[in-house]
């Protein structure tokens, strides 16, 4: 079971937190700490794999998590408490670029390869670290409030619908995912998709020929036909070729 630590001098903020994290089940096997004294050694003998800190107890001590940070392996997420009026906002100390109120989204940025958490055993993360290591071809995906556990063989394309992508699966299933097409594009690529368009990523493996012309197209096996843009034209025969 992951092992989470909570850290703040704020009684409210603990109690924000822990209401929050209890949502998520991440609190069956957490610490909660008042204040940064002693918490090197906290860090160190507790092990945690995931550490919340307050934000503005970060700003005021931010060496001794610096210093921890280098020592121990952990995942430090940032809680900004905001003014009262508003929910607890996440940020991912290293990868995750803003607060966000999404909170499955920074997990699935910041959560590591945790042996012992079923829920996250086999997932795919790809944060701005390389303390994480890929261990199967499954990948979180937000949506809602929640993080969907996809095969990405079983993902036929995505279509780019705002800053959100819908996600056509096998078996006529459809999933509307928090994320843009170009983030999928960057999670994705290494799984055989291909950006072939603005609008459009395809699973290489689902396409069953390609239509020649000024982009051309491409024939799915489903039947399904997508464009593919004039300007991607050329990256795509590439990366079929290869």
């Amino acid at each position: 079971m992951v092992k989470t630590m909570i850290i703040s001098a704020d009684a409210a903020v603990l109690s924000a937190i822990e209401n929050s994290l209890d949502r998520y089940g991440l609190m069956a096997n957490a610490v909660t700490c008042f204040g940064t004294d002693g918490i090197l050694a906290r860090l160190s003998t507790d092990e945690p794999d995931l550490v919340f800190v307050d934000i503005n107890l970060f700003n005021l001590d931010q060496q001794i998590f610096i210093a921890a940070f280098e020592t121990c392996l952990f995942e430090l997420i940032l809680v900004d408490p905001g003014n009262g009026r508003e929910g607890l906002k996440f940020r991912h100390f290293k990868s995750f670029p803003g607060f966000s109120s999404e909170l499955p989204m920074v997990l699935a940025g910041a959560v590591k390869c945790i042996k012992e958490y079923s829920a996250f055993r086999d997932l795919v993360f790809f944060p701005k670290n390389d303390r994480v290591v890929q261990s199967s071809n499954r990948i979180a995906f937000s949506v809602g409030n929640h993080l969907e556990f996809i095969s990405v063989s079983n993902v036929i394309y995505g279509q780019a619908e705002g800053n959100f992508t819908r996600l056509y699966l096998e078996g006529d299933q459809a999933l509307f995912v928090s994320h843009a097409l170009k983030e999928l594009e960057v999670r994705l690529t290494p799984f055989g998709f291909c950006r072939i368009h603005n609008r459009f990523i395809a699973n290489l493996h689902k396409i069953l020929r390609y239509h020649k012309g000024d982009g051309g197209e491409v024939e799915l096996a489903s039947g399904m036909k997508l464009p593919v843009a004039r300007s991607r034209k050329a990256g795509f025969l590439n990366q079929v070729a290869n």
